[in-house]
C-alpha cells in the first residue's frame, strides 16, 4: 500500500470523523463556556484591570486557534471523503 493510500484510508475512517465530530463539539463548548467566563470578569471585580485584560485576550487567543484548528480539519475531512468518491 502506497504513502496516499494510507493517508486517504486514515483519514475517510470512522475513527477520523468522529474525531472531528468532537473536535467540533469541544469548540462550540469552549466558545460559550468564554463567553460566560468573560462576562463573569467584567460584571465581578476578580482581578485588577490588566490581569483582566490579559486573561481576556488569553481566552480570545484560545478560542481562535481552536475555530481554526476546527476548520482546517473539517475542511480536510471534505477534501479526502470527496477525493475517494472521486476514485470509486
Amino acid at each position: 500500500m502506497d504513502y496516499e493510500n494510507y493517508i486517504l484510508q486514515l483519514r475517510t475512517s470512522t475513527s477520523f470523523r468522529g474525531y472531528v465530530i468532537f473536535i467540533n463539539i469541544l469548540t462550540t463548548i469552549t466558545i460559550f463556556t468564554s463567553i460566560l467566563a468573560i462576562k463573569n470578569l467584567l460584571v465581578k471585580k476578580l482581578f485588577n484591570k490588566p490581569t483582566n485584560h490579559l486573561i481576556i485576550s488569553n481566552i480570545v487567543c484560545q478560542n481562535i486557534h481552536n475555530f481554526s484548528y476546527s476548520y482546517i480539519e473539517v475542511n480536510r475531512e471534505h477534501k479526502f471523503v470527496g477525493s475517494k468518491e472521486a476514485r470509486e
